[in-house]
Formats: structure tokens, C-alpha cells, sequence
């Protein structure tokens, strides 16, 4: 049990939902809900009742909560108490998408109130909570996550507009126009007769725009900043679409071994650098295997993510209700635990598609 899950019970009563918890802590749902199942699998109480309203306390929950608060409230004051006030900063935070010009205006607002008084603190969020609505098949998230995105859009525009940059209207005006340049066979005379074509003509059209004249210049414009499983599925398609490839997933799969084989010599020398070098090899490897197979790899990841964390929380579950100590049972019995929740879980799967 830690201070920051206690903080985070406090935040969950609160508000009453986990979705609006998550957002004031600044974490993801997900890592928030599971969070709380390890509180309450540690203490081994429910503390939430959960339904399609929200979350409620349970009445354990509820006695819980108030020893929550008044330790979180002891801390506070141990704060107050032992740390000099001169030394504590006002603490102020952003959160916004990365965009140079935001940066550059959050940057000018440090300097004019100065950094003696103010602590600062940028916080990057990307679009990630649009993907997590679409995902979930959830009309009313999306809605909520696609006005955020928005909003951003137009808060950036005014900044830029007062600047005497640009305005909303010219960002519409932008993309407009880069739909009708980079689609010549929807809005042109180019001829496209299938999807291939078109793809060809769509990059053809923007190395011209950016003004490159080799792929390789797309390829490095791919931005670093990217998820480095998306970033390396990108710079091996363009560099496949220049017939730098193997003719079958075959090439791939020996390409593969090769590294695996190269990871482990470098395992026997011990070298850190190396292996770090020789382990990115691999990873790059698996998602050209990825590529061939028509398998997004980022979203591979997250399923198998997802599916761990799903079978390791009942795995807990089940540790828990036969009195089994996890760190000091042995890994045959821990994976005959895990045997177990994958047949739970599969068989809840079958279940649910009848």
C-alpha cells in the first residue's frame, strides 16, 4: 500500500467515476483501475462497487476512505512541518499536445513570472484518449475525446491569431487544400485504378510538397517522437515500396534468427551497450515479421499487454483465495496459476460469443 494509491481512493470517491479520476491524476483509465485492484487485492477488500453510472464505496470502502484521508491529511502536515517554506515553490502545470509554437508561448510565460516563486511543469498528451473511445466502441467517449482534440485546435489557433500568425480559418483552409493536392486522382486528372495507385500518387504528391526529392528524405522526416514500434513499421514500408525487401515473410523470419543469434553473443560478452544495440535488432526484426503479415505491431503489443495483465490480475485472484504467498511459491505452481486463468478466461470468452 502506497500514499499515491491512497490518493488515488480519495480521488475515485470523489468524483465517482474513474474515467474523471483518472483525468485529474493525470493517468491513464486503465492504469488507474488497475491500480485499485491491486489495493484491493493486497488488503483483500472491495472498496468500489462498479456499474454503468460510476463507482460506488462499498462499506468497507467507506471506513477505508476516512483512515485515507486522515493519513494523506498527517502527511500533509508532516510536509508543512518539516520542509522549509522558503524552499516551496508554487507548483503550476500545463498539459497540452507537443507543438513547437505551445512550447514557445509556455516558455515566454516562465520567463515573465520567473522561476524563484513557481515551480513548472509541462504535461505532453497526445490523442491517445481518442483511440481508447474508438477501441471501446463508446459513441458518448468519443464525443467527449474528440471535443478535447478540438478544443486544442482552436486554443492553439487563437494563440497563433494573436501572435498575428495564422487563425482557425487558415488551419482549415491548409488541410482543404493538402486533400486536394495529395489526392490528384479524386480532385485532378490522375487516374487511379486501384488502391496501390492511389497510394503512389498520395506520396508522389507529398515528397513534391515538402519539396524532397528522395524517399530517404520522408523516410528521416518520419518524426522520432512517434511510438518506436509505429516509427520502425513506417520507415520499413516506405523502404519496401523502393523494393528494398525480401521477396516473402520467409527473409524476415531468418533475418530474425540472425539477430537472435547476435543478442546472444552479445548476452556471453556483457556488454551493456551492445546488447542494448543487438536487442533493438531484434525488436526492429519482429516488426518486419509484423509487416509481411499484415499485422499492425502496435496494436499487437497493446493486445498481448492487455492479455497479460487480464490473466496475471486473476492469476493474483486465485493466489489470494488459496492462501498462496506469490513470491515464495514456486514458478510450477505459479504457472500452473496461470494455465488456470487462461482457461477461466477463455472459457469467459466462449461464454460471451454464444
Amino acid at each position: 500500500m502506497t500514499l499515491t494509491q491512497l490518493k488515488y481512493v480519495i480521488t475515485i470517491a470523489d468524483t465517482g467515476s474513474m474515467n474523471e479520476a483518472a483525468k485529474l491524476l493525470f493517468i491513464s483509465q486503465p492504469s488507474l483501475s488497475l491500480a485499485l485492484k491491486e489495493l484491493e487485492n493486497e488488503i483483500g477488500t472491495e472498496l468500489f462497487k462498479r456499474s454503468n453510472r460510476g463507482v460506488v464505496l462499498t462499506p468497507e470502502g467507506q471506513e477505508f476512505l476516512g483512515y485515507a484521508r486522515q493519513v494523506t491529511e498527517q502527511y500533509k502536515l508532516m510536509e508543512s512541518r518539516y520542509i522549509e517554506k522558503k524552499n516551496v515553490k508554487k507548483k503550476f502545470g500545463v498539459s497540452m499536445q507537443h507543438y513547437t509554437f505551445a512550447v514557445n508561448a509556455f516558455i515566454e510565460m516562465v520567463k515573465q513570472f520567473g522561476m524563484d516563486e513557481y515551480e513548472f511543469a509541462v504535461r505532453e498528451e497526445k490523442t491517445y484518449e481518442v483511440i481508447e473511445a474508438i477501441n471501446r466502441q463508446s459513441t458518448a467517449g468519443l464525443q467527449e475525446e474528440l471535443g478535447d482534440v478540438l478544443l486544442q485546435v482552436a486554443l492553439h489557433a487563437q494563440m497563433e491569431a494573436e501572435a498575428g500568425h495564422f487563425d482557425f480559418n487558415d488551419v482549415a483552409d491548409g488541410i482543404c487544400k493538402k486533400l486536394i493536392f495529395r489526392h490528384p486522382h479524386v480532385f485532378g486528372d490522375v487516374k487511379a485504378e486501384n488502391t496501390d495507385d492511389a497510394l503512389a500518387s498520395w506520396d508522389a504528391a507529398k515528397l513534391k510538397e515538402k519539396g524532397m526529392k528522395k524517399v530517404s528524405q520522408s523516410m528521416v522526416s518520419i518524426p522520432r517522437e512517434l511510438p518506436a514500434l509505429m516509427r520502425a513499421q513506417k520507415v520499413q514500408h516506405k523502404a519496401a515500396k523502393q523494393g528494398f525487401d525480401w521477396p516473402d515473410c520467409s527473409g524476415a523470419m531468418d533475418k530474425l534468427d540472425e539477430e537472435i543469434n547476435e543478442l546472444k553473443i552479445a548476452l556471453d560478452q556483457g556488454e551493456p551497450t551492445s546488447i542494448a544495440d543487438e536487442f533493438g535488432d531484434v525488436l526492429f526484426s519482429c516488426v518486419n515479421i509484423a509487416r509481411f503479415i499484415g499485422v499492425d505491431s502496435e496494436e499487437a503489443l497493446t493486445a498481448a499487454t492487455d492479455k497479460f495483465l487480464s490473466r496475471y490480475v486473476l492469476v493474483e485472484q486465485l493466489a489470494a483465495e488459496r492462501g498462496m504467498e506469490m513470491k515464495s511459491s514456486s514458478l510450477q505452481a505459479l504457472d500452473a496459476l496461470w494455465d488456470e486463468a487462461k482457461q477461466i478466461l477463455s472459457d469467459q470468452s466462449e461464454m460471451e460469443e454464444m
